[in-house]
C-alpha cells in the first residue's frame, strides 16, 4: 500500500512538473523546464576558412565561386556543446 501510494504521489508530481501553464503575456501555453535542464549560455566561433568551389552554368561551362566555412559550438550550463557548420557565399 505504501509502495503505491509513493508511486501515485510521483506520478502527480511529474503529471504537474509537465502540465502546460499559461503565461501572462497573450495567454500562450508553454511547459515549464525542469530546474535541472540544461540552458543555452553562449555561441563560439570554433573555425572559418574559404574555399573554392566549382560549379556549371547553364550552358555546361564550369566556373568557381569562394564560400565560406564557418564552425559553432553552442555552449551549454553542464559543460556540453553542440557544434555545427554553415556555408555560406563569399
Amino acid at each position: 500500500m505504501k509502495a503505491i501510494l509513493t508511486l501515485a504521489l510521483a506520478l502527480a508530481s511529474v503529471s504537474m512538473t509537465l502540465a502546460p501553464t499559461s503565461s501572462e503575456a497573450g495567454g500562450r501555453r508553454y511547459y515549464a523546464p525542469s530546474h535541472c535542464a540544461p540552458y543555452y549560455v553562449t555561441t563560439k566561433v570554433l573555425c572559418r576558412h574559404y574555399e573554392c568551389r566549382y560549379a556549371k552554368d547553364h550552358c555546361g561551362r564550369t566556373y568557381s565561386y569562394r564560400v565560406a566555412v564557418t564552425t559553432y559550438a553552442d555552449i551549454y550550463s553542464n559543460g556540453t556543446r553542440r557544434t555545427y557548420t554553415r556555408v555560406e557565399r563569399a
